[in-house]
């Protein structure tokens, strides 16, 4: 398990719009993505990595998943998800439905 991508205890009682910007600021922006992808490549060893999470599709809230993929696309280094392969990241069907200002 890599903690250090793992949401905070507030992750289930903020709406979606707090949730995405409190996962960015407080988790992602604090992180290196080509950093985490050498870190999760060492602990994955001779096996695949894969990085997962429960949440259903079509919850508005979406998942951190999502949004580590995002963050990962955002720095040229792709993770395609298993089924939606034919999908750009930003209609990823686990990405929180926020509101953009």
């Amino acid at each position: 398990m890599y903690r250090n991508l793992a949401p905070c205890p507030w992750f289930d009682s903020v709406d979606t719009e707090e949730y995405d910007r409190r996962y960015r600021a407080e988790i992602l922006d604090l992180l290196d993505p080509r950093q985490v992808v050498k870190d999760l490549v060492h602990m994955a060893g001779d096996n695949v990595g894969v990085v997962c999470c429960f949440e259903r599709v079509g919850d508005p809230r979406g998942c951190h998943r999502a949004l580590v993929s995002q963050w990962f696309a955002a720095a040229g280094i792709m993770v395609p998800e298993i089924g939606f392969e034919h999908l750009p990241l930003d209609q990823h069907p686990l990405v929180p439905q926020v509101t953009l200002l």
